[in-house]
């Protein structure tokens, strides 16, 4: 190599030491550059760490606020659930309280209402009440309230009694003496005296209570006057000793009347069967010597003479029944119908039966047995079908039995329906063949002796039904 080319070898390193050292300037000037980076960096770096320190503390702290507000806010919701429930409940207490509220004033207004139409009512009773009523002060004994009837009874104006002492004008007791009051006594429906105003003194029947009014006891004396009442009872005394005068002498006439008829039917008894022998006689005797009309006429003397024979028994028996029932005694009625319809046979065309089983009632047998014994043979006398039915029945009715007698026969009239049931009454035409007619009526006497009642319902063509009620206890009379 030469000379100059050693020089140039040397300026290119000189260049290029010179071109190393300005960009290990440059590098230097850049890792000087990149160095305070670096401490940039790291200065960054540690701020961003003590931020994310702070940033992590101010999230925990975060978190928990969010934590504390979101049980705050529960808290809230559960206080709110509870409130509304409690506003709820309230609301539903304070409506239950206002419809108490509003059913209390209703019924407050209610019962205002019946007070004042109570108090309207008693005002009313008070003023049209029949009965003089006076209320007084027991203390002063004055009167407080009058109402009409007393004022009237009084003979004073209401405004003018009240206020007065009570002695001037209701009770003449003296001042200090008052008999409920001062004496301890008991009034209660007495007899007592009202002294009127003028002075006089009408008999009373006078009560006297205590009541209370605004609070403090007065009394109320009620009373009646029995001025007018006690002139009746006077009346009524003299009218029923007349009258138990005048029983008296009607039972002692019924006695006679009984005794007479008893005495007269038996002496009539004795003429008429000696003029019914003296028929016989006739008949017997002197057959041959009548002719068709002259038989006639005594037959039919004989059976004027047997109808009036009959008549005569029928009366008998008829005044045989007292008004007092005698040998009372539990009677079977089965067993007296058994008796009845023995006696009856041989029955013809009609069938009686007995619908159920009759009851056991207290009476005479006797009169019983006359009763069943006139309603029946009454219903196979008349019977006019040729298949006559006769029923008896029995039904209750309160403390009654209700018995009956019912056929198929011709039936009554409803015009005849009462006359049928008196005495000496018949409703055939043929006066010689038929019935007295004393049964019905010895039927309707003993029926009422009981107590009971009798009537008939009937049709014409078609029936007659006889009823009559016994009672179902009877106390057994041993009056004789």
């Amino acid at each position: 190599m030469n000379k100059t080319d050693k020089q140039l070898n040397v300026c290119d390193f000189e260049e290029t030491l010179k071109s190393l050292q300005a960009e290990n300037e440059q590098l230097r000037q850049e890792n000087e550059g990149l160095q305070r980076q670096t401490k940039g960096v790291a200065t960054a770096n540690a701020y961003a760490a003590e931020l994310m320190v702070q940033l992590e503390d101010a999230n925990n702290a975060l978190k928990n606020e969010v934590a504390t507000r979101r049980r705050i806010e529960e808290k809230l919701r559960q206080t709110n659930t509870e409130m509304e429930s409690r506003v709820k409940e309230r609301t539903a207490e304070l409506t239950t309280l206002n419809e108490q509220m509003k059913e209390e004033i209703s019924e407050r207004k209610r019962t205002e209402d019946a007070l004042h139409e109570s108090e309207s009512r008693l005002k009313t009773i008070f003023d049209k009440v029949q009965t003089g009523i006076i209320i007084i002060d027991p203390e002063t004994h004055t009167i407080v309230d009058v109402n009409p009837v007393a004022a009237k009874l009084v003979g004073a104006q209401r405004d003018k009694m009240i206020g007065e002492v009570c002695h001037k004008y209701v009770c003449p007791a003296e001042l200090g003496k008052c008999p409920f009051t001062d004496l301890g006594q008991t009034v209660d429906n007495s007899e007592r005296v009202l002294l009127t105003a003028s002075g006089e003194k009408r008999p009373i029947i006078k009560t006297v209570t205590t009541i209370i009014l605004d609070g403090r006891t007065h009394l109320l004396e009620s009373f009646v006057d029995i001025a007018e009442l006690k002139k009746t009872k006077e009346a009524l005394v003299k009218l029923n000793n007349d009258l138990e005068w005048t029983v008296c002498e009607l039972k002692q006439s019924n006695k006679h009347l009984q005794n007479f008829i008893h005495v007269a039917a038996h002496d009539l008894k004795t003429p008429l069967r000696g003029i019914a022998t003296l028929a016989q006689w006739f008949i017997t005797d002197y057959a041959d010597k009548f002719d068709k009309q002259g038989r006639e006429r005594v037959n039919l003397l004989v059976a004027r003479v047997n109808r009036m024979d009959k008549l005569l028994d029928d009366m008998l028996r008829y005044s045989k029944i007292e008004r007092t029932r005698q040998n009372e005694r539990l009677v079977d009625l089965d067993l007296i119908l058994a008796e009845i319809l023995e006696e009856m046979k041989p029955l013809k065309d009609v069938n009686i039966t007995i619908e159920k089983n009759l009851p056991t009632v207290t009476a005479d047998e006797n009169h019983l047995k006359q009763v069943f014994q006139n309603l029946l043979s009454n219903a196979v006398k008349y019977m006019d079908k040729p298949d006559g039915s006769i029923k008896v029945g029995c039904t209750e009715e309160g403390q009654m039995w209700k018995f009956s007698v019912s056929d198929n026969g011709p039936g009554i009239e409803q015009r005849h329906f009462e006359r049928i049931f008196r005495i000496f009454q018949t409703l055939s035409e043929n006066n010689e063949s038929e019935g007295t007619g004393i049964g019905l009526p010895v039927t309707k006497k003993i029926v009422e002796l009981y107590g009971g009642k009798i009537w008939v319902e009937s049709e014409v063509g078609k029936g007659s039904t006889f009823y009559f009620t016994f009672p179902k206890q009877q106390e057994i009379n041993t009056v004789t």
